[in-house]
């Protein structure tokens, strides 16, 4: 353990005539070894742990609890009944929401809300919380709708409702669609409850910087602070405006404060450094910008969230600065990123510079496709201005529809589709097309063609193997042409376990035992937690085998088998199981055999 804390002290405890020996650092190069005996008989709860300052502050402490079982524990969750099967509105939106908060995947939220609606169509809880949804899942268009549906039930009769959160979050579904100013009176109608009023003002803010109304924006901020002085992106934002409205030294207190409380805030930390090129202090400047780039740790998500944060604000001239960065010091993988670019030509467009941004575009689609995989909403838009930019570009196309599966499948598969047009070559392309495939539209043969195209254009990528086969074996197709694509590119699916394991299962189910069991005897096997279906692959393997020689009346070589089906060899990585069991599969063949 190291503590900035100098001159730390460290007690600690344990068990059963231990000597516990620890080594801190108290100091640059000064290395303090705590040596603790612990008699017997000293019961784990009468022992404490703890880290003490140098003035006697106990930083930490930690001292175990004996707890007596309670024989009344609470009442088993039971599932909800269907929808159809509760009778009252009320009761379908609270189990909808429990359901949304706990989550069960077996049970879908939807379908209590959507039956609270088919009942009252108005309802207004319910249309608020599929509102969220639909944003959430940036689909913007549907969310407008529900939450002006259950505006319209709150606000009849110019009721002013206390609770405002519809209107929030219609603020921002029109703001995704960049009505600004239409969200901009939906953000100040929320204001109104209190719940929502640091939020609220917080998007306020941030649309006045869109406009460039700083002075507006200050006085927003400022009513998002009075009610979350603790919020450090409004702290941000409002050093960001002070800065923009000359007020340096005001700027770089609150930059300055904001680090004091997370030292790590990278958008504090970029603040500072604005502050200090402004104030001309450059050499001081090159200090925080270097402390800057060393705690983002060259990650490119950082660079990206950082960039985004200005772009949400209008401030694109900052977005673009974060962004170049590693760009122009060619820092690995988060220079050549494709979404870096296309972020740079995203924002170098709303600042009018259509060349740079044509630079950019052109760029992003020739960058290595591994590992990217967007997530930000806030990338919706850019990876669409790409498109309209350039209809050609096959990526932009098939980042997009990474970034929309989990959100609005159908989407995906469109837009993948669409990529797949542009640029049959892209092997990863297809396989996607083949995952959502099978577990979107359940079309087997569709995903088998796709994956089959996968495998045609990248046939180094031995993952693609484990997923087709998965595809043929659910599909039923004959196990020779399964074994024949994995023999022939053997080479490859040996280089991941999971290939592997599936050759071995392939020549298994072929009758080829021989050649399954040379593989599962002489190499080693990594088995992932939760695992171990490959002890099942070697037990099948010499069953199999063995009742084979029992057919063929070599009874001594069948009883080998059997046996050897009952071991847990160290090369599979998996361990033997209390309870086994195949033990009496296994019992049952070697005594037939023994019997014969």
């Amino acid at each position: 353990a190291t503590s900035q804390h100098s001159n730390a002290k460290v007690r600690l405890a344990a068990g059963d005539k231990v000597i516990l020996e620890k080594t801190v650092n108290i100091g640059p190069d000064k290395p303090f070894t705590v040596r603790q005996e612990i008699p017997r008989g000293i019961k784990e709860t009468d022992m404490t742990a703890s880290l003490i300052s140098s003035s006697g502050e106990t930083l930490i402490s930690y001292q175990p609890v004996e707890r007596e079982y309670d024989p009344d524990l609470p009442e088993v969750v039971k599932a909800p009944p269907a929808p159809k099967d509760i009778e009252r509105i009320e009761e379908l939106y609270l189990t909808g929401l429990r359901l949304e908060q706990i989550h069960n995947p077996r049970v879908n939220p939807d379908d209590y809300f959507e039956e609270a609606l088919k009942r009252d169509p108005g309802d207004s809880r319910t249309n608020t919380i599929l509102g969220i949804k639909y944003n959430k899942r940036g689909m913007y268009e549907r969310a407008e709708q529900r939450l002006r549906k259950a505006i319209e039930r709150i606000s009849a009769e110019y009721t002013r409702p206390g609770n405002t959160e519809a209107y929030y979050h219609l603020g921002l579904a029109l703001e995704a669609q960049g009505r600004f100013d239409e969200a901009y009176e939906m953000f100040y109608r929320a204001t109104w409850d209190y719940a929502f009023r640091s939020a609220a003002y917080y998007q306020l803010a941030e649309l006045s910087c869109r406009k460039g109304d700083f002075g507006s924006a200050l006085e927003q901020i400022n009513h998002s602070l009075s009610t979350n002085a603790v919020n450090t992106k409004a702290l941000n934002v409002k050093a960001a405006i002070l800065r923009k409205l000359d007020r340096l030294d005001e700027a770089k207190q609150i930059a300055s404060d904001t680090l004091a409380f997370d030292p790590l805030d990278f958008l504090a930390m970029n603040e500072l450094y604005l502050v200090r090129i402004a104030s001309g202090s450059r050499s001081r400047a090159k200090i925080v910008l270097a402390d800057l780039e060393k705690k983002m740790a060259g990650q490119v998500e950082s660079y990206i969230e950082l960039a985004v944060d200005y772009g949400n604000c209008g401030m694109f001239g900052e977005a673009v600065e974060v962004l170049l960065r590693p760009v122009e010091t060619k820092l690995d993988f988060a220079g050549t990123y494709p979404m870096v670019q296309y972020y740079l030509a995203y924002f170098y467009s709303k600042r009018g510079d259509k060349t740079s941004s044509s630079k950019y575009l052109s760029r992003a689609s020739k960058m290595p496709m591994d590992y990217c995989f967007p997530f930000r909403l806030e990338s919706i838009d850019v990876l669409k201005y790409a498109i309209e930019a350039d209809p050609d570009d096959a990526r932009a196309y098939y980042y997009l529809g990474n970034l929309l599966y989990d959100l609005q499948p159908q989407e995906a598969i469109r837009l993948w589709e669409k990529s797949r047009e542009n640029d049959d070559s892209l092997a990863i392309v297809h396989r996607n097309l083949g995952w959502a495939c099978y577990r979107t539209e359940k079309d087997i043969p569709k995903a088998i063609a796709s994956y089959e195209k996968a495998v045609a254009c990248n046939r180094e990528d031995a993952r693609l193997y484990v997923e087709l086969d998965h595809l043929y074996e659910t599909g039923n197709v004959p196990i020779d042409k399964r074994l024949a694509l994995l023999e022939k590119n053997h080479e490859v699916v040996v280089l991941r376990n999971d290939s592997f394991l599936r050759e071995i299962t392939v020549l298994v189910s072929a009758g080829k035992y021989d050649k399954a069991i040379d593989y599962l005897t002489n190499n080693h096997f990594h088995v992932r937690e939760g695992g171990g279906d490959i002890h099942d692959v070697f037990v099948d393997a010499h069953l199999l085998r063995g009742l084979r020689y029992v057919r063929d009346g070599k009874l001594k070589e069948a009883l080998a088998d059997f046996h050897k089906a009952s071991e847990y060899p160290e090369n599979l990585s998996v361990g033997r199981p209390k309870n086994d069991s195949r033990a009496a599969q296994v019992a049952y063949h070697i005594a037939t055999a023994y019997a014969a």
